[in-house]
C-alpha cells in the first residue's frame, strides 16, 4: 500500500518534469515544439496527435500544455521514451518550466475547455520566443467565445462584428468580469499579429478568419487535413440519381 500511495502522490513529478525538458533543449538540434491544446478528444485532438508524433520523430522531443483539466495547466513532455505530465494551476510555474527550453516554437492548436481564454493570448505570448508562434483554427474561439460562431438564437449569422452585443458572443471570467466580443476579439488580435503563421484547413474557414482579422488575412495560409483513414465509397451513383451529400461526425447544434 505504500509503494501505491507513492505512485498516487507521485511527488517527484515535477522534477522528473523540470528535468525532461532540460534534456529537450540540450538534446534537440533545432526548435522544439510547444502545442497548447485541449483534453476534450475529437478531432482536434486526432490531429495534434499525429503533429506531435511528427515533431517526436522529427526533432526527439515535443511539449504539450493542456486546458481544460482538474487544474488549469497540464504539462506535457513527449519523447521517444514515453510521456511525463504534471498539472498546476500557477501560469508563473508554467513560464518557468517553458523558460528551460529556451528555444521553442509555440503552436496554438485549440484553447476550447479553459477556464479563462479571454487570458490564453497574454499567456502564450509570455513563453513565445524567437523560436516562432503558429496559429491552427480547429474552430474559432479566437473570434469569438462562441467557437461555432452561433448567436443566442443557435443560429449561424456571419461573422459577428466586433460591437456585437449578442450574449453569446461575450464570456464571464472566473472574477466575474463580463468581456465584451470587442475587447475579447481585441485581446486575440495581438496573438494573430504576433503570429509567423496561421494555418485554416478550408477556404470557408480562410474567408471567416480574414474577415474577423483582416490584418492578418495575407498570413493566413490554407491546409486541407489528410483523412485518418480511407473512407470507401458505398456505392456507385446511379446517372439519373439526385446528388446525396453525407455529413459524418458527431453533429451538434453547429
Amino acid at each position: 500500500q505504500q509503494v501505491q500511495d507513492f505512485i498516487a502522490a507521485d511527488p517527484l513529478v515535477s522534477h522528473r518534469l523540470a528535468l525532461g525538458l532540460a534534456w529537450a533543449a540540450a538534446h534537440c538540434t533545432q526548435a522544439v515544439t510547444v502545442y497548447l491544446g485541449h483534453g476534450m478528444g475529437g478531432g482536434a485532438e486526432l490531429d495534434l496527435a499525429r503533429r506531435v508524433a511528427a515533431s517526436v520523430e522529427q526533432c526527439g522531443a515535443a511539449v504539450v500544455i493542456r486546458v481544460g483539466q482538474t487544474l488549469r495547466w497540464q504539462i506535457e513532455m513527449h519523447s521517444t521514451g514515453g510521456v511525463t505530465r504534471g498539472t498546476t494551476d500557477d501560469v508563473a510555474l508554467l513560464c518557468r518550466l517553458m523558460d528551460l527550453i529556451p528555444d521553442r516554437r509555440i503552436v496554438y492548436s485549440c484553447g476550447v475547455g479553459d477556464c479563462d481564454p479571454f487570458s490564453l493570448p497574454d499567456v502564450l505570448l509570455k513563453i513565445a520566443t524567437d523560436g516562432g508562434l503558429e496559429m491552427l483554427f480547429h474552430d474559432y474561439l479566437p473570434l469569438s467565445p462562441s467557437y461555432t460562431l452561433l448567436a443566442r438564437d443557435g443560429l449561424f449569422h456571419g461573422v459577428p462584428p466586433a460591437d456585437s452585443t449578442d450574449p453569446a458572443h461575450t464570456a464571464r471570467r472566473p472574477n466575474g468580469e463580463r468581456v465584451s466580443l470587442a475587447a475579447w476579439r481585441h485581446a486575440w488580435a495581438r496573438l494573430m499579429r504576433a503570429a509567423d503563421h496561421i494555418e485554416v484547413f478550408s477556404e470557408n474557414s480562410r474567408s471567416i478568419v480574414a474577415t474577423a482579422f483582416p490584418e492578418c488575412a495575407e498570413k493566413i495560409e490554407m491546409r486541407p487535413h489528410a483523412l485518418l483513414h480511407p473512407v470507401p465509397s458505398a456505392q456507385k451513383p446511379r446517372p439519373e440519381a439526385s446528388p446525396v451529400i453525407g455529413i459524418l461526425g458527431n453533429s451538434g447544434a453547429h
